[in-house]
């Protein structure tokens, strides 16, 4: 299944719902970025007493109209406040299902188009979708948090890496040496180029930073030895040290 044919089968049945106010179509299309492998992800707001009957009702008939490989309900509270889940049909594909649910009276609806991207509408009973900006206190808040995660923590992973090199201890070093990688260089790099999506780790970092920088940060995440970790955990903190000074200028 692809994520057109998705679209055809489930729009009409939401708009049947009375109790949908409106449904937006997020991620890969919000960000201009859809390709043969995007999965299908919807936002559908419900009236405030129907998020749960309306996510139930989704998904009965999904698997009425499809075979499920696998249905998968995200705990709750998530991160993001909505109610959710993901349908993989019983295919070869690639291709799944992400349905969040949320409230009409929801305060974040994630229409931060700098983050999230600009969302499709799909529909909309009563006009909901207002495009706004990352709050610059909220903003400001995560930057701090990300330094501060990142100044204490970042010499205990280099050294921990530099051991188990000298233990030739393979997978721990290669454990460590991604740690610092994905925790503190990478979060600087968003800080530098994406301050809006710093918190994003290597999501999207392809398409977000110049090419040469994504070049650089693609080879040192390649590995294959001990040795090969030891010398590249030495590049990774001297460029780690350079963000930090420009970060701090």
């Amino acid at each position: 299944m692809k994520r057109e044919e998705a679209a055809l089968l489930l729009k009409p049945f939401l708009e049947t719902l009375k109790s949908v106010v409106a449904v937006w179509e997020a991620g890969s299309q919000a960000t201009g970025r859809v390709d043969a492998y995007s999965d299908l992800d919807l936002l559908i707001i419900t009236q405030d007493e129907e998020v749960e009957k309306t996510l139930q009702k989704t998904y009965e008939f999904l698997k009425k109209h499809l075979s499920i490989r696998h249905y998968i309900r995200a705990p709750e509270p998530t991160w993001h406040g909505f109610s959710q889940f993901f349908v993989i049909p019983d295919d070869q594909d690639l291709f799944y299902f992400d349905l969040s649910f949320t409230k009409v009276s929801q305060p974040d609806k994630f229409t931060d188009v700098e983050r999230h991207g600009k969302a499709t509408i799909w529909f909309e009973k009563t006009p909901l979708y207002s495009p706004s900006s990352f709050k610059s206190e909220e903003k400001e808040k995560m930057l701090v948090r990300m330094k501060q995660s990142a100044l204490l923590y970042a010499p205990i992973i280099e050294r921990e890496t530099r051991k188990a090199c000298k233990r030739d201890s393979f997978m721990d070093a290669m454990s460590m040496y991604h740690t610092y990688l994905t925790r503190f260089l990478v979060p600087f790099i968003n800080l530098l180029y994406r301050p809006n999506k710093a918190d994003f780790g290597v999501r999207y970092l392809k398409n977000d930073i110049p090419y040469d920088v994504y070049q650089k940060i693609s080879t040192l995440f390649i590995a294959p030895s001990c040795n090969v970790i030891s010398e590249k955990i030495t590049e990774a903190v001297r460029w780690y040290e350079e963000l930090k000074t420009l970060l701090n200028q």
